[in-house]
């Protein structure tokens, strides 16, 4: 039954969502590149302002992601833990 493999997935997924502290890098966050650091840190700074000012980050739509540099970026996380 496919369906019912795609439902506990898709639950699953939902679970681990709720899950996630945007306060806490990734593992091996020194191996993704440049780039994909200054992504992941924007993100993470995204989405702890949104809930910081009670956006609600279910309606779909996407946030603004701040021009903030790498170094801010790590500060504000950082201090948020």
């Amino acid at each position: 039954d496919s369906g019912a493999i795609y439902n506990s997935g898709f639950l699953e997924m939902v679970y681990g969502l709720e899950t996630i502290d945007y306060t806490q890098l990734p593992a091996n966050f020194d191996s993704y590149s440049q780039r994909d650091r200054l992504r992941i840190v924007r993100r993470m700074v995204t989405v702890m302002d949104a809930h910081t000012n009670g956006q609600d980050l279910e309606t779909g739509r996407p946030l603004p992601v701040p021009e903030i540099a790498l170094e801010d970026a790590l500060v504000r996380i950082s201090a948020a833990q």
